[in-house]
Formats: C-alpha cells, sequence, structure tokens
C-alpha cells in the first residue's frame, strides 16, 4: 500500500466510527476535525471533539456538521471497501 494514501486515509477516518465517510463534514470545534454525517447527530449533544478533546458549542438549528468543499473532494477521490467483503466467499 501506498504511506501516502494510508496518511491520508487517518486524516479523513470519522473518529467515532472509525470509517471512511461516503459525506461528511466539519465539527464546530475549534481545530474542524472531519466527522461523518452519521455520527455528528450522536455528538451534537456531548460537545466535546472526540479527536482533539475540546469542548464545543453547535450554532442552534445546526443539524449537520458544516460542509468542506476540500474534504468532501478528497473523499470522492478515496476507494471504498464494501463492508460485507469478510463474508464473501
Amino acid at each position: 500500500m501506498d504511506p501516502a494514501n494510508d496518511d491520508l486515509r487517518d486524516e479523513v477516518t470519522c473518529p467515532v466510527c472509525l470509517e471512511i465517510p461516503r459525506s461528511g463534514g466539519l465539527l464546530p470545534c475549534p481545530n474542524s476535525h472531519l466527522i461523518c454525517v452519521d455520527c455528528f447527530d450522536r455528538l451534537r449533544r456531548r460537545k466535546v471533539c472526540p479527536e482533539c478533546r475540546a469542548a464545543y458549542v453547535v450554532p442552534q438549528g445546526m443539524t449537520k456538521p458544516r460542509p468542506s468543499p476540500l474534504a468532501d473532494k478528497l473523499l470522492d477521490q478515496m476507494t471504498f471497501q464494501c463492508r460485507l467483503v469478510i463474508f464473501a466467499y
């Protein structure tokens, strides 16, 4: 495997579910960490970033992570392995 690709995977992996998100966004933490849309709802109540442990405030009415065009572009370039591959014969 390509080490540069592995580093990129580490950067875009959701720190909650440890999956590479198909779509994601940025948490309102001071470091704007990437998180998948599915995990954002669970974290809205905690208000602590799972990556840097910084406290953050979710703006009223924010129901999904802030969009990140750069993250979306990176995620579009990623290859995804089927989650069911472990059941293949």
